[in-house]
């Protein structure tokens, strides 16, 4: 099983909420990688939300519902550090986390 690297602590703004968000977690910090890109394993957890997006390095958001979640995703294999920053909203308070990762 791989060893996962904890997010940063979540951040809450606005209005308070019973939004809960735990992660996202990812591989050990740096992922090996033998090609331009490769898969990498991140989970969360978030309960209370309206709305769950996940973004690469700022770019379009990936939806997603309430709940646990395990996706693969795409990371590049340039050497450069890449944020994973999951945003869980709802009533005007805003709750995420991240986790930066960087190939080998």
């Amino acid at each position: 099983m791989p060893t996962t690297t904890p997010a940063t602590t979540p951040t809450t703004s606005g209005n308070s909420t019973n939004i809960r968000l735990n992660g996202p977690t990812g591989p050990s910090n740096p992922v090996e990688c033998n090609a331009q890109t490769t898969l990498i394993e991140l989970s969360w957890m978030v309960t209370g939300a309206k709305k769950i997006e996940l973004r690469i390095d700022n770019g379009d958001p990936y939806t997603y519902p309430n709940g646990a979640r395990t996706e693969m995703l795409a990371l590049t294999g340039d050497g450069k550090p890449h944020t994973y920053k999951l945003t869980a909203t709802a009533g005007g308070s805003e709750t995420s986390g991240e986790i930066t990762l960087q190939s080998a």
